[in-house]
């Protein structure tokens, strides 16, 4: 990548952004049994204990994905791969080796990734009964037009 390129993508992370990649950077440089070469528009970086396999590459194309993980935790590290907000070389060998280092996972679900989730729970919950009304004004509109055609007969 040139260096205008490469000004002009790192130019797109604010003061927040770097510091919640510096957060995550953080938490994960403690990984045990395995290693993530992490590569954005800031550069590119090794974290965790180097293990028997070749690093796991994540390739994060842009701001977003540091926003969700904080935000969201997991659910939005989810959300954001399906974005397309970053890449990773070996998804499987990923989700492994965050599942050896549950602890780790588990830390990045607290402070606002637990509200992320507090509110992804109640809008699901408001999704569910908004369904629930609907069906119910359907099946009670057509139980009117029947009654109202079989009282007229």
């Amino acid at each position: 990548m040139n260096s205008v390129a490469a000004s002009a993508s790192s130019s797109s992370f604010g003061a927040l952004d770097r510091f919640l990649r510096s957060r995550l950077l953080r938490e994960l440089d403690a990984l045990q049994g395995g290693e993530i070469e992490l590569s954005d528009a800031l550069g590119n970086i090794r974290l965790g204990a180097p293990g028997g396999d070749a690093p796991i590459r994540l390739e994060v194309n842009g701001p977003a994905f540091y926003r969700a993980l904080a935000s969201n935790g997991s659910v939005g590290a989810a959300e954001a791969f399906m974005d397309g907000d970053w890449d990773c070389s070996d998804l499987v060998a990923l989700v492994r080796l965050l599942v050896r280092n549950r602890d780790l996972l588990d830390g990045m679900e607290r402070g606002p990734a637990r509200l992320g989730g507090w509110a992804h729970r109640r809008e699901r919950r408001w999704r569910r009964r908004r369904r629930r009304c609907r069906r119910a004004r359907r099946h009670c509109w057509a139980w009117r037009r029947w009654w109202r055609g079989w009282r007229l007969r």
